[in-house]
């Protein structure tokens, strides 16, 4: 047997399915799963407004709930949305700190189902590539050596899988909905403000995929959500 089938052989109880976002490049309805494009926003709501340089925030992501793959993992229903702001002139990332939970340049919310509104008509400079979510493929996905139970299992390999585990990773890259995160820097998921439990990461955006941004020096950005609390959403990144 392989190296990297018994590598999947350690790891199967913790496998997970990752969810792989298939993409038209166009925008698409205003309540619908996209990245970039024009964002929904409830009737007599304006467009959500960077409080460091005063520009509309860019949408980054946006899922409608009801039509993801296993939609009770994610809240059932409504509009998952994520803005944050790009505006490299006035140094919004580093002054507002926008790789941590809670920044002042990122908003990350839940939309109600049946919701009355429309899209953003806001001018966005040096607006993202609008990119359509319209189907998902799915893989297995397995836990990144930085998760505890890991470097549990970690503990158990050979010399020759220890180092095969750490050159080639068994989580996935690249954008994906579920799964386990791949992090950079240590598994670091943002406590709940209602629970103080760990939050899951739900959707992964790495750096120059399908979301033409980079996270510092070439990292990797994740959506967290409550699993008791839905509604509580939050948002970071880690580079190298």
């Amino acid at each position: 047997m392989d190296i990297e089938r018994r590598l999947l052989d350690y790891f199967a109880p913790f496998r997970r399915t990752a969810w792989l976002p298939l993409v038209l490049e166009q925008d698409g309805p205003a309540w619908a799963s996209k990245f970039g494009g024009a964002a929904f926003l409830p009737e007599g709501e304006s467009h959500p407004i960077c409080p460091n340089c005063g520009r509309p925030l860019q949408l980054l992501l946006q899922l409608d709930v009801a039509n993801l793959p296993e939609p009770q993992c994610w809240g059932a229903d409504g509009l998952v949305q994520l803005f944050d702001c790009t505006n490299v002139d006035a140094k919004c990332e580093s002054k507002c700190q926008a790789f941590a939970p809670g920044s002042r340049s990122v908003v990350a919310r839940r939309v109600a189902a049946d919701t009355p509104g429309g899209a953003s008509s806001a001018s966005i400079e040096h607006a993202l590539a609008p990119k359509h979510i319209v189907e998902w493929s799915f893989a297995d996905d397995y836990p990144d050596f930085e998760e505890p139970v890991s470097r549990q299992f970690g503990e158990q390999l050979t010399v020759d899988e220890f180092y095969a585990w750490i050159d080639n990773g068994l989580t996935l890259v690249g954008e994906k909905l579920g799964g386990w995160p791949a992090w950079v820097q240590g598994a670091d998921r943002p406590p709940c403000p209602k629970c103080s439990r760990g939050m899951e990461a739900i959707f992964q955006i790495d750096s120059n995929d399908l979301v033409d941004l980079m996270w510092g020096d070439v990292g990797v950005a994740h959506l967290f959500q409550c699993g008791e609390h839905p509604d509580e959403l939050a948002f970071t990144w880690e580079c190298h």
